[in-house]
């Protein structure tokens, strides 16, 4: 959305919002299709104009209400950021409910979940009960990504859309919660790490990852509980959060940050 009375950047990154959290069954001429998850991989038809979306959404007088990008060049979005040159790196998620658990859905490992401890203990009862799984790669089929929306002419509309990372696809992996981009590097939160991704060679692909910090995310519990942020403090630190799925964190200067069921707002370096 853009305020009428304001041409801050800022108040126009909410406009990706109005493609891909509406949901099928509030666009007009749309039959939404029963899907396991909330990701397809199939191509998606088109059968709604912008105009028969936008007129599902309610907004103040003062401001006016566009798409900037819609499906199939963005899919499952959980959270947005504008890099320095004006790209919108988006975080995906396809494992939520296809690879990604919740105790709802699993209440025959509840008196072995409440007694996890550590992140390999959560592999450990997928595999106890893998056999509970529909597949055997039911954990690793699909991957979280990150993808690159950019609008190249000003006119308010992505035109280009392409995966800047892929393949977060571990067991323990998920769900796609938070990213931001920054001073040339994309800091993600994917559960049960936090990410710090860069593009080195500048073809808008990233060259290289590292786990900042594994351990988050010890319970299953239940699905959005999860990794979130990122935002950066007064003091020049990186800012993030965590349900009440748990971590078990060593710090670099030899600190155990613990908590089973606990949730948490944490504080970082940005290296």
């Amino acid at each position: 959305m853009k305020n009428s009375r304001s041409n801050h950047p800022l108040v126009a990154v909410s406009t990706l919002l109005l493609l891909s959290l509406l949901p099928l069954s509030a666009v007009p001429g749309v039959t939404p299709k029963k899907i396991e998850g909330t990701a397809s991989e199939d191509p998606v038809k088109v059968v709604a104009s912008d105009k028969a979306i936008l007129a599902t959404i309610t907004h103040p007088d003062d401001m006016v209400a566009g798409i900037f990008a819609r499906q199939p060049d963005v899919f499952n979005a959980t959270a947005i950021s504008m890099d320095e040159q004006n790209r919108l790196f988006v975080a995906e998620t396809h494992r939520f409910d296809r690879g990604i658990e919740d105790n709802r859905r699993n209440w025959y490992w509840l008196r072995d979940e409440v007694a996890l401890k550590t992140t390999a203990d959560r592999r450990a009862l997928y595999k106890k009960y893998a056999d509970k799984r529909k597949t055997p790669d039911y954990f690793t089929k699909y991957a979280e990504k990150i993808r690159v929306l950019e609008d190249k002419d000003g006119d308010g509309k992505a035109e280009r859309s392409w995966l800047y990372a892929d393949g977060f696809n571990a067991p323990l992996d998920g769900t796609a919660a938070g990213i931001m981009a920054a001073n040339g590097k994309v800091y993600f939160a994917c559960i049960p790490n936090v990410w710090m991704l860069e593009d080195k060679d500048g073809d808008g692909v990233s060259d290289t990852r590292k786990s900042l910090q594994e351990g988050y995310g010890i319970s299953v519990s239940l699905s959005g509980h999860d990794l979130n942020g990122f935002a950066f403090g007064p003091d020049g630190r990186i800012y993030f959060t965590i349900g009440d799925r748990g971590y078990d964190l060593k710090t670099a200067d030899g600190r155990h940050l613990y908590d089973q069921y606990g949730g948490a707002i944490f504080r970082m370096e940005p290296d």
